[in-house]
């Protein structure tokens, strides 16, 4: 019976702890390119992909307060649904609790904008000065 145990142990996963908002919000701005949507958060890390949406645009807002961006919400024609696009910026004072440096943050920001926001988003966010490239 303990033979039985012991291979059942080890081939168990460990268990991984729930990701801290400041996870989320790390996870958020090391995500590459100026533009975030909630699927190319999820698309990015493998541990994302647990986090619903609601934690993600808490994540948001605590950064939007942060000075790290804002969160962008309009209609495209053509397609259902609001986007919501967070608009990534460069806070004036790096906050000190982040293990993120900030040339690394501008290496990710420099990033092209990722496949998954349409030629409609940008002209959106660009006509209204949200975003220029």
């Amino acid at each position: 019976m303990q033979f039985i145990k012991d291979i059942t142990n080890s081939a168990c996963e460990k268990e991984r702890q729930q990701p801290t908002d400041q996870d989320i919000k790390e996870w958020v701005l090391t995500t590459k390119g100026p533009l975030v949507t909630y699927r190319i958060f999820k698309h990015g890390k493998r541990a994302a992909r647990s986090i619903a949406e609601p934690e993600y645009m808490k994540a948001l807002q605590n950064l939007t307060t942060e000075g790290f961006g804002n969160v962008i919400e309009f209609s495209v024609p053509h397609s259902s649904g609001v986007c919501k696009v967070f608009v990534k910026a460069i806070p004036q004072d790096w906050p000190q609790t982040f293990t993120l440096t900030k040339a690394a943050y501008e290496a990710t920001i420099a990033k092209p904008v990722h496949k998954y926001i349409t030629t409609q988003m940008v002209n959106y966010l660009k006509t209204n000065g949200h975003f220029t490239v």
